[in-house]
């Protein structure tokens, strides 16, 4: 609770439990209120207690896994995922060794990385540092 309370600003203890989150209002964290939006104080709690802010849980086989993961990017158009693990090392392993493969036989993971470095990937070859007028790159040590 006290996790929720720092990223929305709302006391759950201090709220009715049979009371609607519909009626919450924050300038903090509003996803974290607008998520439980059309549930009671006491089950969003609960639920919140449960999950934390994790919105989406994966369970089942790899194939299950997969196919929650097919259905999700399919309805949604959604083109990556912030991973959290349950348990360290465990869950990355097994996201990796068995989930990911299947997720590559369907085509929605690529089976080969792409060359260069993560920033070249994203802002194109030849970019793997900060341009030199960027205000960060004054600290860069040569």
């Amino acid at each position: 609770m006290a996790y929720y309370a720092m990223m929305t600003g709302i006391d759950l203890t201090k709220l009715d439990a049979e009371g609607s989150f519909s009626d919450v209002k924050t300038e903090g964290g509003r996803t974290q209120v607008e998520r439980y939006k059309n549930v009671s104080i006491k089950e969003g709690t609960a639920d919140f207690l449960r999950r934390g802010m994790r919105e989406l849980i994966v369970t089942g086989t790899p194939k299950d896994a997969a196919d929650q993961i097919e259905a999700i990017v399919s309805e949604t158009g959604l083109s990556g995922f912030n991973y959290t693990p349950f348990v360290s090392p465990g869950s990355y392993i097994e996201l990796i060794d068995h989930v990911v493969p299947e997720l590559q036989r369907r085509g929605l993971m690529p089976t080969e990385r792409k060359a260069g470095t993560f920033r070249e990937r994203v802002f194109g070859a030849g970019r793997d540092r900060l341009p030199q007028n960027h205000r960060v790159a004054k600290t860069r040590v040569s």
